[in-house]
């Protein structure tokens, strides 16, 4: 009986996946950031900036870790506010990681229409800046593009791609994540 839990939960263990950096947002967290077709907050801007236009008022958000696995140099904040418009939905957003020997802040500026209710689109404008002491420090800009519609009331689609622009940092021929 041990063996057979053994042989059942210890792949899942192998294959599970810890990160430092979370989406921003308690709903995002407990989705395992599975929340590409279910953004419809002020924090849709870094993960999925359609959906950005699915609600109609102004909106604030604010997430902060200070310790996650009881490191504070994995510490991250995040900050987005988004106002709904006429022409569709403007959000400005912030983010920070890291301590005083290695740093990155991103500045994100997101657009969203929605078209009837069934069908948003969404485009992001990103500024990331990396900074290790003693070395330096380097930024580049990157758009992310993002899609979502309600296939019925129950059902919805969507898609981020990031970095569409295929940015790098540095000398470097490595993207940005």
């Amino acid at each position: 009986m041990i063996k057979r839990y053994i042989l059942y939960f210890v792949p899942i263990l192998l294959i599970a996946n810890c990160y430092a950096q979370f989406n921003p947002g308690a709903k995002q967290i407990s989705l395992s950031n599975s929340d590409v077709a279910l953004s419809n907050d002020v924090f849709a801007v870094f993960n999925n900036p359609a959906g950005l236009s699915q609600f109609n008022w102004r909106e604030i958000g604010i997430y902060y870790s200070p310790a996650p696995f009881g490191l504070s140099e994995l510490s991250n904040g995040y900050v987005a506010y988004a106002e709904p418009f006429t022409f569709g939905t403007v959000a400005l957003g912030g983010m920070t990681y890291g301590f005083e020997l290695y740093r990155e802040s991103k500045i994100t500026l997101g657009y969203s229409y929605n078209y009837e209710n069934k069908f948003f689109a969404g485009l992001a404008v990103n500024y990331h800046s990396f900074s290790i002491q003693n070395y330096g420090s380097t930024s580049a800009f990157y758009l992310n593009l993002g899609g979502l519609a309600y296939i019925t009331h129950q059902l919805r689609w969507g898609f981020a791609i990031t970095n569409i622009n295929r940015a790098s940092i540095g000398n470097e021929d490595d993207q940005i994540p």
